[in-house]
């Protein structure tokens, strides 16, 4: 196969065609198969998912209260100096 040009390689339109439609029929049988059930551990670890999404969860964004005032007000100088 290694050296062969685009020109080796040319299907007519024919058979072109042929191959389409093999690759659709095989396409379409393996497409309409039933689906396996789902494994119960995956079941369960869907399960899990929707409980916790139930729960309310912790901000991490820190409140101002919960910030270090002497930093703010440090930060405060600090670009209050240097806009001096």
């Amino acid at each position: 196969m290694a050296g062969r040009g685009a020109a080796g390689l040319a299907l007519d339109s024919t058979h072109s065609r042929a191959i389409c439609d093999e690759i659709g029929e095989r396409l379409r049988d393996a497409l309409s198969r039933e689906v396996s059930e789902i494994p119960s551990y995956l079941c369960q670890l869907v399960d899990r998912l929707a409980a916790s999404e139930a729960l309310p969860a912790a901000s991490i964004v820190p409140s101002i209260d919960d910030t270090n005032t002497s930093i703010l007000g440090n930060a405060a100088r600090h670009i209050e100096s240097a806009l001096a």
